[in-house]
């Protein structure tokens, strides 16, 4: 009997059987084989040495032909080998959070011994699997498995010496597939437009809808594309069928033609405002025109009238502010700008179009502007007029905080911004980036990473729509 030959053939009907094999077992079933193999090749059955080789098994040995009964003792001494050493050398099973991670190998906890065996985990507060894999060595190596929050698979692959090597599935969360493809040492990264890790791929890659059918077919070399690729929409209609370096030329072409699109479009809308614009003014002068032939003739009910026709227009403004339409509110409240309205209504409208912008354009340069304005051409001692002032106090506030923090003055600069942003009926493009900015120098200058998380969670809760908003939430997921 060959040696190797026998334990190959008994490490098949281990596998048949989905046996857990540690690698000291894996080691004594070699010794095992080895050993069978020269017991019975200086040994053989007196009544079997006349017999021509055959079928005898699981193997067939061109020196002894195995009796049944002789082949049955064979395995049955090596199947108990196996489940002896088993017992002996159990397979190790951990949580995969128990492990300890250094330089990039996992180590058991509170040793200095590279991990191998099975890690698990499972979701927060169940009992549901989340993943299931082997470690070799420190590294992650053959068959993982991933599961979604449903119990469904949400991806299985193999990894060989930590990176993904072999076939890969992927599983939308309604259980359809995904995607199904190979990998040569891929690391994880350069996730694609399906949010798949696309570093390593090679060989053909399909692609499929949570629907079930079919997106794209993909042919990969190194992690690259290469060659041509195919794709559908989820009628099943092919969209592209070509090379990467043709649909680029594709790709341009198209952005080309959308541009050029674009400016006619915008030179159409330009044409018109400037029609509309024209218009407003003939109406304005007409107005005006009007106006001023009825102040002669009847001053009062000229100023009376006026002040109507104001009022009116700034219900229309704030009509369109409740629609949500805050361009139109903006345009009707600078109309009351030019009706020569009474100057209470004229700052409180100069006052909401520089609020507009501060708080729901998220435009701070305008919001600013038309503060200055409401301060500089209206009698100070009116309401909004003090209002505007006030606004343009924080804006100040914000440019001292610059100052110091250039200066290198750190703590007074965090102490600046978070009293404007905390400030009451500061305007939220203002409040987010000083809130979001106090957060960074505490983060990058004061090394205070619990106040800056909470002051990032700030600019989240309280100021969505804000450009601020999406800054703290990369600030938050570095943390």
């Amino acid at each position: 009997l060959n040696g190797n030959y026998l334990y190959l053939q008994t490490w098949l009907m281990v596998i048949a059987q989905e046996v857990p094999v540690d690698p000291i077992v894996h080691l004594c079933l070699k010794w095992s084989c080895w050993g069978l193999s020269n017991y019975f090749n200086h040994y053989p059955h007196p009544k079997d040495l006349s017999k021509s080789p055959a079928m005898s098994g699981l193997f067939v040995s061109p020196h002894l032909y195995l009796h049944s009964s002789v082949m049955k003792k064979t395995l049955l001494i090596i199947t108990s080998l196996l489940f002896i050493t088993s017992a002996i050398f159990p397979q190790s099973k951990i949580n995969i959070n128990d492990l300890v991670e250094l330089d990039g190998k996992m180590y058991r906890p509170s040793s200095d011994k590279l991990y191998s065996g099975i890690v698990y985990n499972s979701y927060t507060g169940t009992v549901e699997k989340k993943l299931e894999g082997f470690y070799r060595n420190g590294l992650k190596n053959g068959e993982w498995t991933w599961w979604n929050v449903l119990g469904g698979i949400d991806s299985t692959g193999n990894f060989r010496k930590g990176l993904l090597y072999g076939q890969w599935k992927f599983y939308h969360s309604n259980g359809q597939l995904k995607a199904r493809g190979s990998y040569r040492n891929g690391d994880g990264t350069n996730r694609d437009e399906y949010g798949l890790t696309a570093h390593g791929r090679h060989g053909k890659w399909i692609f499929w809808y949570d629907s079930g059918s079919k997106s794209a077919e993909i042919s990969y070399k190194n992690g690259e594309i290469d060659g041509v690729w195919t794709s559908w929409n989820e009628q099943g209609e092919k969209v592209w069928e070509g090379t990467l370096e043709e649909y680029k030329i594709a790709e341009e072409e198209a952005k080309l033609k959308a541009e050029k699109e674009a400016r006619l479009i915008a030179e159409e809308v330009a044409r018109l405002a400037e029609e509309a614009r024209l218009a407003e003014e003939a109406r304005l002068a007409e107005e005006a025109r009007l106006a001023e032939e009825a102040r002669k003739a009847k001053a009062e009910n000229a100023i009376a009238q006026r002040a109507v026709d104001c009022q009116a227009k700034y219900d229309e403004s704030q009509a369109a502010y409740e629609a949500g339409n805050l361009e139109a509110n903006i345009a009707l409240k600078r109309e009351i700008l030019g009706m020569g309205c009474d100057e209470e209504l004229s700052s409180k409208a100069q006052y909401y179009i520089g609020w507009t912008y501060g708080n729901k354009l998220f435009d701070m340069d305008a919001a600013r502007a038309e503060y200055l304005k409401g301060a500089n051409n209206y009698t100070s001692n009116l309401k909004y007029v003090e209002k505007c002032v006030e606004k343009l106090a924080l804006y100040k506030k914000n440019d001292e905080a610059e100052v110091v923090y250039k200066a290198g003055d750190f703590a007074k600069a965090a102490a600046l911004r978070e009293e404007v942003g905390l400030t009451k009926g500061c305007d939220r493009v203002l409040a987010a980036k000083n809130l979001y900015q106090a957060g960074y120098i505490h983060q990058k200058r004061l090394n205070n990473n619990a106040k800056a998380k909470t002051l990032y969670e700030a600019v989240v809760i309280y100021f969505s729509g804000s450009r601020w908003v999406d800054m703290a939430k990369q600030k938050l997921a570095d943390l």
